[in-house]
């Protein structure tokens, strides 16, 4: 590992995308950390700097309308990540996410439709992750969930 890796992983130092995306580099991969005012995205990028986004955090009241796509590197959904969002209509959930915290989605307006991904055995606190989204209609689980609390 070289010196800009060293310190690039040692100290807790936070980038941005040229499309408004804040970021940090944990371990071999890119945590999302946020945004600033002049976002300008659709999905989640699958590698920022030449290294794969794990962990999504930090999209509070994000401004993206309709649907928001998450790449399949993604493994891990904040608490938090994505709540207050106003006119996200549809997330999608690739089968490499393997943890949702609580409150992921909650207060999401516009939300209509979820799907959870196919893999996930155990949900924590379901109605948390989307509580108070009040246009939901579609909440898809998948096939291979074996407990709701």
């Amino acid at each position: 590992m070289g010196l800009k890796d060293y310190l690039r992983n040692s100290l807790d130092i936070h980038y941005k995308t040229d499309d408004g995306l804040k970021y940090q580099i944990v371990g071999n991969e890119v945590k999302i950390t946020g945004y600033t005012k002049q976002v300008q995205i659709t999905e989640i990028p699958s590698y920022i700097d030449d290294l794969p986004v794990g962990i999504v955090s930090g999209l509070q009241s994000i401004p993206v309308a309709g649907e928001l796509l998450i790449p399949n590197t993604v493994h891990t959904i904040c608490m938090n990540a994505l709540n207050i969002t106003k006119s996200i209509t549809k997330i999608i959930l690739p089968d490499s996410v393997k943890s949702i915290d609580a409150a992921a989605f909650s207060f999401s307006e516009a939300l209509e439709e979820i799907r959870f991904p196919e893999g996930m055995d155990f949900l924590d606190t379901p109605e948390a992750v989307c509580s108070n989204c009040i246009k939901l209609k579609t909440v898809s689980l998948p096939s291979t969930m074996k407990r709701i609390p």
